[in-house]
C-alpha cells in the first residue's frame, strides 16, 4: 500500500495536483497512526521524501503544508525516522512552510513539535550543522519559545 501511494504521489499525472498530494499525505498519516510497522515501512519505502516533495512543490497550499507536518509528526517517533526527515531536507521544508503560512498556528505547532523531537532525540550529534538549523527554527517561531527555553536549559547544562 505504501509503495503504491508513494508511486502515485510521484507520478507526473499526480505530482502537480495539490489535492491529490494532500490526499496522499492524509492516507500516509492514517497508515502511520498507532502502527510502528507502517511508520517504518513509510520511511523505508520513500514516503518521507514523497511528503517533503509534495510540500516543496505546493508551498502555497496551506492545507497541504498542515497535512504534511501532521504526517511527519506521526512518523517522528524514533531516531531513525527523525534522521531520515532531517537528511531528506525536512528541516528546510518545514521551516519554509512555517515562514510562508504564518497564520496557520496548527501547522506551525506541528512543525515545532517535530523540531522538538529532533532536538530531543538527536542530542548525541551536538556538533551537527543541521542541529543549528533545528535550534534556529525553534528560536524563530513564537509557539516554540517556551519549549526552546526548556530545552536550552537542559541542553547546555547536561
Amino acid at each position: 500500500v505504501v509503495h503504491k501511494l508513494r508511486t502515485e504521489m510521484k507520478s507526473p499525472d499526480h505530482a502537480s495536483n495539490g489535492d491529490v498530494q494532500n490526499s496522499g499525505c492524509a492516507a500516509l498519516q492514517n497508515l502511520a497512526c498507532n502502527n510502528v510497522n507502517n511508520r517504518n515501512t513509510i520511511a523505508r519505502e520513500g514516503g518521507i521524501k514523497a511528503i517533503l516533495d509534495a510540500m516543496e512543490k505546493h508551498k502555497s497550499k496551506g492545507v497541504l503544508q498542515k497535512k504534511g507536518c501532521s504526517v511527519l509528526l506521526n512518523l517522528a517517533r524514533n531516531v531513525n525516522i527523525l534522521k531520515t526527515i532531517k537528511e531528506t531536507g525536512g528541516i528546510n521544508v518545514i521551516c519554509n512552510a512555517m515562514d510562508i503560512h504564518t497564520s496557520n498556528d496548527e501547522m506551525k505547532t506541528r512543525g515545532c513539535k517535530i523540531f522538538w523531537k529532533m532536538f530531543s532525540c538527536l542530542t548525541y550529534e551536538k556538533n551537527s550543522p543541521k542541529l543549528d538549523l533545528v535550534i534556529d527554527a525553534l528560536k524563530k517561531h513564537d509557539r516554540s519559545l517556551k519549549w526552546f527555553s526548556n530545552v536550552k536549559l537542559w541542553w547546555f547544562h547536561s
